[in-house]
């Protein structure tokens, strides 16, 4: 009997009604059993648990819950519990012997379902594990998927895993309206990942391998008579960086790359002040959201003791974010623009990606999960007042 179920799910086909209908299943038939239901967040989390225990509370057939946290404990010993991986540790400890749900396990880290989610099987023979999730690119996803459609390998039955696949054709409450919707404004990649539920590669990457034809290994970073320059500034957040990155308006190359972290804002801007003396930028477009907006004010003055009137304040807004990534993929394409083979740049340019807001029926950009997003910030920045020729005096907002 399989013992672990990947169901590859598009948007509207009722996976959080099926994974209620399941958890359910077996508290009722399967006495003195715990299972546990794992989604992305606490909101989600929460939203499930809420949804369950309403159906449920006049039914007769619950001992105790705590919204805590976050268990429902039924009258023949069974047990649900609800979690979300955003805190993994919450997880750790339990021995589930019904069935573990985890819901968007596509979002989940690499490792992170074998390293801290298998062990909770591994003392009950009889437990299960479903994966439902919407395709994120091809990883251990994919991997458990494909395991599940190959049944057979060199002539033996696979019984351990099971995989199916569903869309909104399969459900017939589906709204098409919605569906047809989502055609008009999700990229064509991202339509097949979500709708229809297809992996596809570099569905969620936001550069794909465009950027890899812009490397070059050497770039002159002396200042050329007659040239123009421009700097772009993304201000830390949190553990991030502040970067600073200048960009030859003629050449479209990169540099030089300021990377700082653990200083003090005085001492930032007086390191982006060296290097407007070095470069005389026509403009130093820096964005202002958040903690940008004191930093706006230091290096302003910092600039203006030297004389230096070129700073250009940046409102960040999810449209105004859309506008400089995509007009850097452009640069990417047309190879109007060249980068440094640099280790950190490139890797941020691999883990930044594209995500489909269903709210807002509109693309978000921003780093994966666990990975910065600065160097590509101060890239895109640096690029956008090349590509428009900002000049002092207008202020950014897009």
């Amino acid at each position: 009997m399989e013992r672990y179920y990947t169901w590859c799910a598009g948007r509207q086909v009722g996976k959080s009604f099926t994974a209620v209908q399941i958890l359910l299943w077996f508290a009722i038939n399967k006495r003195d059993t715990v299972s546990m239901y794992v989604s992305m967040t606490y909101n989600q989390t929460l939203k499930l648990f809420n949804e369950l225990y309403r159906g449920i509370k006049s039914s007769g057939i619950i001992s105790s819950y705590s919204k805590s946290n976050f268990e429902i404990e039924f009258k023949n010993g069974s047990r649900i519990l609800f979690r979300s991986y955003q805190n993994p540790d919450n997880s750790r400890g339990y021995h589930i012997s019904g069935i573990l749900i985890i819901d968007e396990a596509a979002f989940m880290s690499d490792g992170d379902f074998e390293s801290i989610y298998m062990p909770m099987l591994q003392n009950h023979k009889t437990a299960k594990a479903l994966l439902i999730s919407s395709p994120r690119g091809c990883n251990w996803f994919h991997e458990y998927y494909l395991r599940g459609c190959r049944r057979h390998s060199k002539g033996l039955l696979n019984k351990s895993y099971l995989s199916f696949k569903t869309t909104y054709k399969d459900n017939p409450f589906c709204d098409l309206d919605e569906i047809e919707n989502y055609r008009l404004t999700m990229p064509e990649p991202i339509f097949k990942q979500e709708i229809l539920a297809e992996f596809v590669s570099s569905a969620n990457s936001a550069f794909g391998d465009r950027y890899k034809q812009c490397i070059r290994q050497t770039i002159s970073n002396i200042r050329k008579y007659g040239e123009r320059y421009f700097i772009g500034v993304d201000v830390a957040k949190r553990s991030d960086y502040t970067t600073a990155i200048v960009i030859s308006q003629i050449t479209g190359e990169v540099v030089e790359i300021l990377r700082m972290n653990h200083k003090e804002y005085h001492s930032i801007a007086d390191d982006i002040v060296k290097l407007a003396v070095k470069w005389n930028p026509s403009a130093i477009l820096q964005e202002i959201n958040g903690v940008g907006d004191p930093f706006n004010e230091i290096l302003e003055k910092k600039l203006a003791n030297r004389h230096i009137n070129c700073l250009v304040p940046w409102l960040t807004t999810n449209q105004s974010k859309k506008n400089i990534i995509e007009a850097l993929n452009i640069a990417f394409e047309e190879k109007s623009i060249f980068i440094p083979d640099d280790i950190d740049l490139t890797d941020e340019l691999d883990s930044f990606e594209v995500q489909y807001s269903q709210k807002s029926h509109s693309v978000i950009y921003g780093a994966r999960s666990g990975h910065h997003d600065d160097l590509v910030m101060g890239l895109a920045l640096a690029n956008w007042a090349k590509r428009t020729n900002t000049q002092a005096g207008q202020y950014a907002v897009c």
